[in-house]
């Protein structure tokens, strides 16, 4: 059985040792919502980079999620739909270079 949806509610990722780290390790992972995960960095964005198959990626209430980290997301080419609401570290020009680099994605921000 592979795992292809994972969703979280409030957690506590950024204090597990390698919490997001072993989401990434799944690679055939589809969809993937950590909402309200306020201990998500850019450096777990970093992570998730490497989820080839990923489609949807909800960080909605991500709270410590900045632009660099945005800019590791790129890299998610299958993607159709990122949600961004209640990340305040973002600015409107990241978004719009995310925007920019993944066309085929619907994304949804500030």
């Amino acid at each position: 059985m592979r795992l292809t949806i994972i969703s979280q509610f409030y957690d506590h990722l950024g204090k597990q040792p390698g919490g997001l780290a072993q989401r990434a390790a799944c690679q055939q992972l589809q969809h993937l919502g950590l909402y309200g995960c306020e201990n998500v960095t850019d450096a777990g964005l970093k992570e998730l980079a490497s989820l080839q198959h990923l489609r949807f990626l909800s960080l909605a209430g991500c709270a410590k999620i900045t632009d660099a980290g945005l800019r590791e997301l790129a890299a998610l080419k299958q993607l159709q739909h990122l949600g961004l609401t209640g990340c305040p570290p973002l600015t409107a020009a990241g978004v719009a270079d995310l925007k920019k680099a993944l066309p085929q994605a619907a994304v949804t921000d500030l």
